[in-house]
Order: C-alpha cells, then sequence, then structure tokens
C-alpha cells in the first residue's frame, strides 16, 4: 500500500481490519490470503466499476485531497468530476451485476431436521447452515480444530471468534455447553516437559505452562529454560 501510495500510515491498520473483519482475506502464518469471498467481490467490481478498481485510482485521489487541504483545488469540482462516471457505473451494476450466492457442501447435517449442511457467510464471517431454509432455520458454527485435546474433559479444542466484524480469536471445548473450558492464547500440541500440561503460544517463538512456571524458547540456538511462575499464572487468564 505504501509503495502504490493507496491510503495513508493512519489508514494501514483499519483497512486490514476491515478486510479480515469481513472475511474478504484470511491470515496464514502472518500472511494474508483472499478468501473465495474476497476474489468474486474482486473480479465483480473489477468488471463493473474498473476505473475505481485501478490502482492508480485511490493513489490518484489522495494526491487530489492533498490540493484540497493545500486550497490548489476546490472540493466541489472535484467530487463533480468523480460522481458523474461513478453514478453512471453504480446504475449499471445495479441493473446488470448478477446475484452471486456462495456456498460450500460440508458432510453435516441439522441437528433440527438431518438435512445436509451448506457453508455460507454472513455479517461476522463464515456459518453452517440448513439446506432446508427457511422452512428450517438450523445453524452451526465453523468448529476450527487445532489438534489438542481439551484438559477438562477430553474433547477437542477449536478456534473461535469473538462476536461482531474483526473479533479477537479465542480457544476453547468443541463440546461447549457442557464443557465450559476457554483461553485466550493458542495452546499447542506438545504438553508440557516439566508436568505434563497444557501449553500454549505466547509469541512466535515461545511457548509456556498454564500450570506451573516452565517455558519454551525456539531462539537460534534452540535452547528451552523455564520462565518465572509469575508469567505461567498470567497464562491461565480466562481458562480457570
Amino acid at each position: 500500500m505504501e509503495e502504490r501510495g493507496i491510503g495513508r500510515p493512519s489508514t494501514y491498520a483499519p483497512t486490514i481490519g476491515t478486510l479480515l473483519g469481513r472475511y474478504y482475506v484470511e491470515r496464514k502464518q502472518s500472511r494474508l490470503f483472499p478468501t473465495t469471498l474476497g476474489l468474486t467481490l474482486s473480479d465483480l467490481l473489477t468488471e463493473y466499476f474498473p476505473g475505481v478498481m485501478n490502482l492508480d485510482f485511490t493513489a490518484g485521489m489522495e494526491e487530489e485531497l492533498d490540493a484540497v487541504s493545500r486550497g490548489e483545488r476546490g472540493w466541489v469540482p472535484m467530487l463533480g468530476e468523480f460522481y458523474g462516471p461513478f453514478r453512471d457505473a453504480l446504475d449499471n451494476a445495479t441493473e446488470s451485476m448478477p446475484r452471486v450466492r456462495l456456498e460450500e457442501e460440508t458432510d453435516e447435517v441439522c441437528d433440527d431436521c438431518t438435512k445436509p449442511m451448506v457453508i455460507k457467510i454472513g455479517r461476522f464471517g463464515r456459518f453452517m447452515s440448513c439446506t432446508g431454509y427457511p422452512d428450517c432455520k438450523g445453524t452451526k458454527p465453523i468448529l476450527n480444530k487445532i489438534g489438542v485435546v481439551c484438559p477438562d474433559c477430553g474433547g477437542d479444542l477449536v478456534e473461535r471468534r469473538a462476536r461482531g466484524r474483526g473479533g479477537r480469536p479465542f480457544w476453547g471445548c468443541s463440546r461447549y455447553p457442557n464443557c465450559e473450558f476457554i483461553m485466550n492464547r493458542k495452546p499447542v500440541p506438545n504438553p508440557c516437559p516439566e508436568c505434563g500440561k497444557l501449553m500454549v503460544q505466547m509469541n512466535r517463538n515461545t511457548v509456556a505452562c498454564t500450570s506451573c512456571s516452565w517455558q519454551e524458547s525456539s531462539g537460534a540456538d534452540g535452547a528451552s529454560e523455564p520462565a518465572g511462575t509469575s508469567q505461567a499464572e498470567e497464562l491461565v487468564g480466562v481458562g480457570d
């Protein structure tokens, strides 16, 4: 974005947050990848709004706004030059753009009516919906298993997200509400070598035990060393 002159430093993070929150992109190992929804939306916008989707458009608009702020350009004629072509493109898209239904088949069946369920995309991301809708309104969350067993009941730990767009991730038991185990740090598969209890990811290179003071640092020398007790106590967080 910076190389293309798109946006400003104060808008980089909110822009990326919006893309993640609306599920246009997803983060994998600190990198962003477009989703099916994002690619479909991009293709449609590029077809029906080629001027706005041009990479040079946003950079050019930034320069125009800077000129207005310096008093070198009037804002009324600037908006007039933009809005005329945009209104024509919007009218054309309203009339001609096809409605796209993005659904993915699953092996899951509805708990209410036993019909197959499909993955849909709503305001808060992806979810499973009954194919019998609107007669059946059964839904299920999509559970992203992380390969770690719940220390309380032996169920699968899954990644979830707080409600709302761009909700922060947290990790809990797939058997909720029967099991209410929850963590605000990502659990890792390997148990603590000191006490055998659950370990969680502190940052990219460090994991720590939720029960004792053990901490492993995967630094350049690959050394592992115990951490302070206060650090381990902090990790328990919402998992108590």
